[in-house]
């Protein structure tokens, strides 16, 4: 009886403990590469990763069963990287044997094969509108192609060693690149032309991406750190380092508001882009994680690790952890001790209605919490209320008066009619606007500045607009805000 009492115990305790370390857990493990796996990348749809080897091939798994549904065997070295364009009608594949090829996504079938490079070429990357296809090397050169055409478009040269990993802004104009010289270059695609030199790391670069939001980019290194780089000032913004060994990957959810890292200490973290800390460490692969990549909505991670293995991350998991750690202590009289008026039928029926109930507390939150990414929108973007401190004489030639809002100097034009009015009346206005706060410089500024004039009924803006419907963030914030007001 007492071995029967303990047994019960650990069941119990298994299932609490299980649970809690779901977050930790990746929801697939697929055996790529007998060697070693150097990239894993989800295509466009989701519904496919391919995966670059050591064994010379690129393979596509199905992400729901883990199965390989097809090999591609043109390499004959080892495949550095795979992309898939955005629209995602290619794929491009480069490695050892010095070589770039482009096939057709739906078909897996061979297009082209570039030979453009003289030594191992290490990434690949397809610029927003897939036109243009970037390639770099050991030979320290970026090459740009024509993707339908198949001409080379340009050489980028100016690092002194290996180039490392390559990056397009989010709308194509300028291309970033990491090298073991020790530095990250930013490039203008239209004329090729160096733009700037980001120096700063004291061991070789080994990962470039921008922000989704095309403001900043972010370098990791041999050197255990992450860098920050302001586009527009081409400056060093901030430097995380939290690493015991070389980063050797990074990248962001689509959104921005997370960032994963991870190299040859062999756990994955996960970073809160708003408060710069690290919220998950997951035990990545077993010799160390050589590239990590989001899906379109960022609910799933992959990683490709140096023991061959490529690991899905579920996401949302981690979102929605404390949520379903709350709802599963609401169901914690399902496995309490067994009562000796109850009988083993009744006590098995209960565990099993509190399993049953726990693989729902993932659909619970989600939809609880609506789309994924509203609380993220809600810390970028917040709803405030202005005063004016001070209007200037007005313009009469230019129908404009300048207005001091937070010791900021805005334009504000309107017709003489209102302009009059408006003298004086401007000190009982409440202004309505959105406070906008950058995920990296950690700096604020006000946009959507809006009033209604106090006389004419007149709606006027202010400064800086931005439109909702091109920036999920502030929609998912505005609807957030309608929420709460119905």
């Amino acid at each position: 009886m007492p071995m029967i009492k303990s047994l019960r115990f650990l069941i119990i305790a298994s299932l609490f403990i299980s649970f809690s370390a779901i977050a930790q857990q990746c929801i697939k493990t697929i055996t790529a590469d007998p060697q070693s796996l150097n990239c894993a990348v989800f295509t466009p749809d989701g519904k496919l990763i391919a995966t670059a080897g050591a064994d010379k091939t690129v393979k596509h798994w199905l992400v729901t069963s883990g199965d390989c549904r097809d090999t591609l065997s043109t390499h004959t070295g080892s495949v550095m990287c795979v992309a898939y364009s955005p629209d995602g009608k290619y794929l491009a594949s480069c490695g050892w044997d010095k070589h770039v090829i482009l096939w057709n996504a739906d078909k897996d079938t061979l297009l082209k094969v570039f030979k453009e490079h003289t030594d191992r070429v290490n990434a690949v990357c397809f610029s927003p509108d897939s036109k243009i296809l970037a390639s770099c090397s050991d030979d320290n050169s970026i090459i740009l192609t024509d993707v339908a055409t198949g001409q080379k478009l340009k050489t980028l040269t100016g690092h002194t060693d290996a180039v490392t990993s390559i990056a397009f802004s989010p709308d194509g104009k300028l291309l970033a690149s990491s090298s073991w010289d020790r530095s990250v270059k930013l490039w203008d695609v239209a004329s090729g032309q160096l733009k700037t030199t980001l120096n700063g790391h004291i061991g070789n670069v080994n990962c470039v991406t921008f922000t989704p939001n095309g403001k900043t980019i972010a370098s990791v290194s041999e050197d255990y750190t992450i860098k920050f780089w302001d586009v527009a000032t081409e400056k060093l913004v901030k430097t995380l380092k939290k690493d015991t060994g070389s980063v050797d990957a990074v990248a962001f959810t689509p959104d921005g508001a997370w960032m994963a890292t991870a190299g040859s200490s062999k756990y994955i973290k996960i970073w809160n882009m708003i408060s710069g800390e690290i919220i998950e460490m997951l035990p990545g692969n077993n010799k160390g994680v050589q590239s990590l990549r989001f899906n379109a909505d960022g609910s799933l991670l992959v990683s490709a690790g140096v023991d061959g293995n490529a690991k899905i991350w579920d996401m949302l998991y981690i979102k929605y952890e404390k949520c379903m750690n709350e709802k599963l202590a609401t169901y914690a009289y399902l496995i309490k001790p067994k009562d000796e008026f109850e009988t083993t039928d009744q006590y098995n029926k209960r565990l099993e209605q509190f399993m049953t109930l726990k693989a729902t507390l993932k659909e619970d939150c989600i939809r609880d919490g609506g789309n994924a990414f509203k609380n993220v929108a809600w810390t970028l973007y917040q709803p405030v209320t202005l005063k004016i401190d001070k209007i200037s004489d007005y313009d009469a030639d230019k129908q404009r008066y300048q207005v001091f809002i937070n010791k900021v100097n805005y334009s504000l034009t309107m017709p003489v009619e209102d302009a009059k009015t408006f003298k004086t009346s401007w000190q009982s206005l409440t202004l309505n606007a959105v406070k906008r706060y950058d995920d990296v410089s950690k700096a604020s500024d006000y946009v959507n500045i809006t009033f209604v004039h106090p006389v004419s009924k007149t709606n006027y803006q202010v400064g800086t607009q931005v439109d909702p419907a091109a920036d999920e963030l502030l929609k998912a914030m505005l609807e957030k805000q309608n929420d709460k007001k119905k």
